[in-house]
């Protein structure tokens, strides 16, 4: 009798795990299939500073958080993975050392939880999406995520509904802010040149892919994101560079000549301000010396005892009374010198690993799954000089979805070395 009770509370806990498993693995394709529109809600307070955001985040966490511990624990985790995983933690508890200064505990909370979905998503896509068949389901719900947004873009441009800012009309698709929406574009834009360069596709979905990344280089120009552009043209040469035949070297470095020179007066109007400013200065003040002027601020209003430990996790906003629009700065000032150095070592490691990847594979198509991984790396470095990604969660939980599908081995994508 014993036995029989015993056996069948095994087979219990076999299907309740089955059925918890696909559970959150679908609540996980739903959240990336339609976090961004989540965005147009923002603005809507449920309960004291509480967003439908942060409660589909609270869902998120709770649902893919307790699967990620449950499979920790149970199986040998990839020397990345476990890499990743201790140089965050480390992170983390910085950022958890730095509530010794907080104003304010709940916000401090909020932060750390929002740092904490990063963790959870490169986890979860780690160990879950761990063949070609499931990668492809997550890549193909990545992008039908862009559908919405990009129709929204769409209907700003031609109904000239985006914000206008000194004369242009910059689109923003369903998201708070146009910089935050090229962001989001610039990943899935080379979430498509990993596609069309790795995988074996067919050619229906080729000219698809080809259709949907010309509409995505579209309207990331129609954000007039500087920075985003500057990010989107290092990116493209970094890919022609590294690791390519000569002959497609030549090819492809000549149609980027031919298009940048082409495109080139239409940009020089969205720099026009930078490069002549004396034209403005009785005016208008440039995003970038606007932005030099708050990171001055910064510097000022710094003391030597918060260099170490900084004023506390979601402080600087609480502070300044605006966002820092420079991620190295925002972890400067609220958890230290020692966590810049952390996060910064992490984004580091990251890069090394791919670097390594690129050049270790004889096949140039394997190398250029790594060269996208860099090239994302690159892009994310750059736009956090003048951005505020570290908070963009929207944005960054497509982005590690994407690193961990990169660098997590099955035996069709290749095992990367550490």
């Amino acid at each position: 009798m014993g036995k029989t009770i015993l056996k069948i509370s095994n087979i219990s806990n076999k299907y309740f795990n089955f059925i918890s498993v696909r559970l959150s693995f679908g609540f996980f394709l739903f959240y990336i299939c339609f976090r961004p529109i989540t965005d147009l809600f923002t603005n809507i307070e449920i309960f004291r500073n509480i967003t439908p955001n942060d409660l589909l985040g609270g869902l998120f966490l709770l649902i893919c958080g307790i699967q990620v511990i449950k499979k920790i624990i149970l199986i040998k985790s990839n020397q990345i993975l476990r890499n990743f995983n201790i140089i965050y933690l480390f992170f983390l508890a910085i950022c958890l050392f730095s509530f010794i200064n907080t104003d304010s505990i709940f916000i401090s909370i909020k932060d750390l939880l929002r740092l904490l979905t990063i963790l959870i998503t490169f986890n979860f896509v780690f160990i879950f999406f761990n063949n070609s068949e499931k990668k492809l389901y997550l890549i193909n719900a990545i992008i039908f995520s862009s559908l919405t947004p990009l129709f929204f873009g769409m209907n700003q441009y031609i109904l000239n509904t985006g914000y206008y800012d000194y004369g242009f009309n910059r689109i923003r698709g369903v998201f708070v802010h146009s910089n935050a929406f090229a962001q989001y574009l610039l990943i899935i834009f080379f979430l498509i040149m990993l596609i069309i360069s790795y995988l074996n596709i067919n050619k229906l979905k080729r000219v698809f892919m080809i259709i949907l990344s010309m509409i995505i280089l579209f309207e990331i120009y129609n954000t007039f994101a500087r920075v985003t552009w500057i990010a989107l043209v290092i990116g493209i040469i970094l890919f022609i560079l590294i690791r390519m035949k000569l002959l497609k070297k030549i090819i492809y470095s000549s149609i980027f000549i031919i298009a940048f020179f082409i495109f080139l007066p239409f940009v020089y109007e969205r720099f026009k301000d930078i490069f002549n400013k004396e034209a403005y200065a009785s005016w208008y003040l440039n995003s970038l010396d606007w932005r030099l002027e708050l990171w001055r601020g910064i510097f000022e209003n710094l003391k030597i005892d918060n260099l170490i430990t900084g004023y506390g996790l979601g402080m600087f906003k609480e502070h300044m009374g605006i966002e820092a629009h420079n991620d190295y700065l925002r972890i400067l000032y609220e958890i230290g010198s020692i966590g810049l150095l952390f996060y910064l070592f992490f984004l580091l490691y990251i890069s090394f690993i791919i670097i390594r990847n690129i050049y270790y594979y004889k096949s140039l198509k394997e190398a250029n799954k790594y060269k996208i991984g860099l090239i994302l790396m690159v892009t994310l470095m750059i736009t956090s000089l003048t951005d505020n990604l570290i908070v963009a969660i929207g944005i960054l939980v497509y982005f590690y979805s994407i690193l961990a599908i990169i660098l997590n081995p099955d035996i069709s994508w290749g095992e990367p070395i550490t």
